[in-house]
């Protein structure tokens, strides 16, 4: 009998996990696994996940962001009682704290940073060993075989940015002097080291400070505080992508400069009309890709959910556009600036300069763009995708802590 993969899903509140799903279990398939999709939102989820794990082989359960975990057998995670694995996808630990401190004993994460693993060593039960995968991106063959990718001398887009610029509300009305505190040293660091990817200030902070480690210690591991850490780290990620839209405000008196934002008002408001005469609201995934396909240099920047996790990225890349993008560990590690990206920091006149330099050299560009694609097509498509989870699942078994770039 065929080994199941259940996938549960639940119902995602934006696009990209349904189509990350539908392209990995497809591929899964194609290795000779059944797949059993299964909505956590459902009123006979439980059921149908009794039946699955009665009826059926389980290879491991694949979940999005902790989807079903709670369900309990006998008072033991429905996994432990089936003696599989849970591998769940992690786009941030810090609303999702109560979910990993209750961790089962055979769980992994499928986490789009590596930089979260402290943080999640800190709040899971000490018996949880991890399952790293550090990205989550996958990239859809269709949306870009070579019979539909423009040359980049064809291209008439110059520079494409899409980034979120919509500030948080009301999670970060805390009282908590200690929170105020780290809040302010939060900010500082955030801008006097612009290169920390912003996932690792936290981190950095508290242990910097020993005033702080009775709250890091304490309220760090409660919900509530960690939702303050999500939206705080999401208001820094905004703060730098206006930030980058300062920069391209310049460089868009010199060349076609195009914009997709969450906050198309703001943009008008506040920035001339070389770039707010060029601004568009988030699209559909399709016409963001066609977007890519016909830009010259997309610029990326710290990603916050699986849509922004390296995906559209890995899928510029893949369309052939030279990606610009700040440092970060898993960007750092596997690729190098001028060969098949470019780095940029977060300090004025930088990104400027770096775009003026790709610009005045299209070869360069070209070679960078070509660099980058190839890399892209050679490890990130679903069928590498699902060979890599198949090979950690399996050492995982081992006892080994596996990592997969």
């Amino acid at each position: 009998m065929k080994q199941t993969i259940p996938f549960i899903y639940g119902t995602p509140s934006w696009h990209s996990p349904a189509r990350f799903f539908d392209h990995l279990s497809a591929s899964l398939a194609g290795l000779g696994y059944d797949i059993a999709r299964l909505d956590s939102g459902a009123e006979d989820f439980d059921r149908s996940l009794l039946d699955v794990m009665a009826k059926r082989d389980p290879a491991f359960f694949f979940s999005f962001n902790f989807k079903g975990a709670d369900v309990r057998i006998d008072g033991r995670p429905f996994y432990d009682a089936a003696g599989a694995r849970y591998i769940t996808t992690l786009d941030t630990p810090y609303n999702k704290v109560e979910q990993i401190q209750r961790a089962g004993t055979r769980i992994g994460y499928w986490a789009a940073d590596p930089s979260f693993t402290p943080f999640i060593q800190r709040l899971a039960p000490d018996s949880v060993r991890y399952l790293n995968f550090r990205s989550m991106a996958i990239v859809d063959e269709a949306d870009v075989a070579d019979s539909v990718i423009p040359p980049l001398a064809q291209r008439p887009i110059d520079v494409l940015f899409i980034g979120s610029i919509r500030r948080t509300s009301g999670v970060l009305e805390s009282a908590d002097p200690g929170f105020r505190r780290f809040e302010k040293r939060f900010h500082e660091q955030a801008f006097s080291n612009c290169q920390t990817p912003v996932y690792l200030l936290a981190e950095t902070i508290a242990r910097g400070e020993a005033d702080f480690e009775a709250l890091f210690q304490g309220e760090f591991r409660s919900p509530g505080f960690g939702m303050m850490i999500w939206a705080l780290t999401n208001a820094v990620r905004t703060r730098r992508r206006i930030r980058v839209l300062e920069e391209l405000a310049r460089a868009a008196e010199r060349c076609r400069v195009v914009t997709v934002t969450d906050d198309v008002d703001q943009v008008k408001r506040r920035f001339p009309p070389a770039l707010s005469d060029f601004v568009l609201p988030y699209q559909k995934w399709d016409a963001l890709v066609h977007l890519m396909k016909h830009a010259k240099i997309v610029i990326n920047t710290e990603p916050l959910q699986v849509e922004s996790a390296h995906e559209r990225l890995l899928t510029a890349m893949a369309c052939g556009a030279a990606v610009f993008s700040n440092r970060n560990v898993y960007l750092g590690n596997r690729f190098r600036h001028g060969r098949d990206i470019y780095f940029f920091e977060f300090q004025p006149g930088r990104l400027l300069k770096g775009l003026a330099e790709a610009l005045g050299d299209p070869n360069g560009l070209e070679n960078a763009a070509r660099a980058g694609r190839e890399s892209v097509l050679g490890r990130d498509l679903p069928r590498h995708r699902a060979g890599m989870l198949i090979d950690a699942v399996r050492a995982f078994e081992t006892g080994s802590q596996a990592v997969f770039n």
